[in-house]
């Protein structure tokens, strides 16, 4: 989902060392990005063996094989950059509907890396529910597990994400766009 600030209805302006700009926000379909992006990101393809089988068990070729490669490695909105000044990357977690049934889940896509290692499909779904203001009883109940089980998670997300409550994960889920 895109933040409401995006909308080009809405006019944001912004103040940097005392010069004011206005924010525009532009939405370039896939066929038309510039080649100098598309070049990155094949680039960083071309050098991601584990990616590059992922597209070959999918049986994706040609050019639909950077847009998938793009889409499930970036295709989230997590309000920081695919690709920064430095080239570095962050990919980005994507609610993608093959989530649990996908046979490369983890490999085309990225687990959201986060502070203290990375986070697993479970625990994504368990800051799902948190983060809509569950109890870990009901929490618990819904996914078949112990109430023990829900606060072992809880504490592990916790420490991966460095938050100290509930509201930490809430506060990380919205960051992330993990809704």
């Amino acid at each position: 989902m895109i933040p409401e600030f995006l909308n080009k209805a809405n006019k944001e302006f912004i103040v940097i060392d005392g010069e004011l700009f206005q924010v525009k926000v532009e939405f370039v379909p896939f066929c038309l990005v510039d080649d100098e992006s598309r070049l990155e990101m094949q680039l960083l393809l071309s050098r991601d063996t584990i990616a590059n089988a992922s597209l070959n068990i999918l049986n994706i070729i040609g050019e639909k094989r950077l847009e998938k490669f793009i889409s499930c490695r970036f295709g989230g909105f997590d309000n920081k950059p695919d690709v920064d000044q430095e080239k570095n990357t962050t990919p980005e977690y994507l609610e993608c509907p093959s989530r649990g049934s996908c046979p490369v889940e983890g490999k085309l896509c990225k687990h959201i890396k986060v502070m203290n290692g990375y986070l697993t499909p479970r625990e994504i779904t368990i800051i799902k529910l948190i983060s809509r203001d569950l109890a870990d009883k009901e929490i618990a109940d819904r996914l078949g597990i112990s109430v023990n089980t829900m606060a072992k998670h809880r504490v592990n997300i916790e420490h991966k994400i460095n938050a100290n409550s509930k509201v930490g994960i809430a506060t990380f889920a919205v960051q992330k766009n993990i809704t």
